[in-house]
């Protein structure tokens, strides 16, 4: 195990993923012999709709492949960007999986069995750990189709959060393997509502309060599993989050926030030709780091370093969006001006 894994999401590292020319890349070259670069899952698409529907534990391993990546990554055997390039494919062929179910429901119409609705309702639940907007930017980065991307990794024995950010916009998602019990029995379900969706709205409104202020959320069940969807359009962005019945517990949450919407407290730092602000969220949250000269004020082009990582640069205007430390961390600037530091401990 990596020392760094010691505590739940404690920082794994802040990385550039940069698309090389002319071919599909993660960082720097990685020799052909490190884990993560020629076994990567393919999910195959089934032409025959039954054998699709069979792709569990035949076809595709896709949990096992996933809980075999993380704990490959958290024993210091898969670089991280192995584990990153992973996550991106297994991404990329969830998506495929997902899109082959959409064509399965589209050629059968309005004439769709019911037990066979139902199979791809539950299929689709087991897809949902597997994919997400960072995985799914890390993936285009990787194919050359976007720019590069800074992404932020954290993870613990079990769970698993990624975030980038494009300045403007604000991406995380997290997944929590000790939270889903795929063979537990759903506490949703009552008898006096079978469908198990008012108690997991209920539910939801506790464990989101902030949310539910003044908004309606959509609500939905996935299939007949205990995996409950809601999602919420609320003053500061988009929340996506998984319920599962059976822990009562989010196993699964997806964020696309405007990163200036979000409260923040502010920290500073003065020296005598730099002044350093930074104003931060949550850990793993978003976080702005503003930089200037101390005494006009004006923006200075400084290099960010986060617990020693770099994550970037702020540029002409002084500022740079990245993401929060976990459970707290030390930011440092450096410019042509000086060096400047200031403890963040997000709250």
């Amino acid at each position: 195990m990596r020392p760094t894994r010691a505590v739940l999401l404690a920082l794994a590292v802040a990385l550039t993923i940069a698309p090389a020319a002319g071919a599909a890349s993660v960082g720097p070259p990685v020799s052909a012999d490190e884990p993560g670069v020629n076994d990567l899952p393919v999910i195959r698409a089934q032409s025959n709709t039954t054998n699709f529907l069979d792709i569990r534990g035949r076809d595709v391993q896709r949990g096992g492949y996933g809980n075999a990546t993380l704990d490959a990554y958290n024993d210091g055997d898969l670089s991280t960007r192995g584990f990153l390039a992973d996550l991106a494919a297994v991404d990329d062929g969830a998506r495929s999986a997902e899109a082959q179910l959409d064509r399965i429901v589209e050629r059968a119409g309005l004439v769709i069995p019911g037990d066979v609705e139902t199979r791809i309702n539950n299929l689709r639940a087991e897809l949902i750990p597997l994919q997400g907007p960072v995985r799914e930017r890390v993936g285009r980065a990787m194919a050359g189709e976007t720019a590069s991307t800074e992404v932020h990794a954290l993870t613990s024995p079990t769970g698993i959060v990624v975030t980038t950010t494009d300045g403007e916009r604000f991406y995380r998602e997290a997944y929590l393997a000790a939270d889903r019990d795929p063979g537990g029995e759903d506490n949703f379900v009552t008898d006096a509502d079978p469908t198990g969706l008012n108690p997991a709205n209920d539910r939801a409104r506790e464990l989101y309060p902030w949310a539910y202020g003044g908004t309606s959320p959509e609500l939905s069940r996935e299939g007949t599993t205990s995996v409950y969807t809601v999602a919420i359009d609320h003053s500061q962005g988009r929340l996506r989050t998984h319920i599962d019945g059976a822990t009562r517990n989010v196993f699964r949450e997806v964020q696309i926030l405007r990163s200036d919407r979000v409260p923040a407290d502010t920290v500073r730092n003065r020296t005598a030709s730099v002044e350093l602000r930074v104003n931060h969220t949550y850990g793993t949250g978003p976080m702005e780091v503003v930089v200037t000269t101390a005494v006009t004020e004006r923006p200075l082009n400084a290099t960010v370093f986060v617990d020693g990582y770099r994550v970037g640069t702020t540029g002409i205007d002084g500022r740079l969006w990245t993401t929060g430390p976990h459970p707290s961390g030390v930011v440092t600037v450096r410019t042509e001006d000086g060096v400047a530091t200031v403890e963040v401990m997000p709250r």
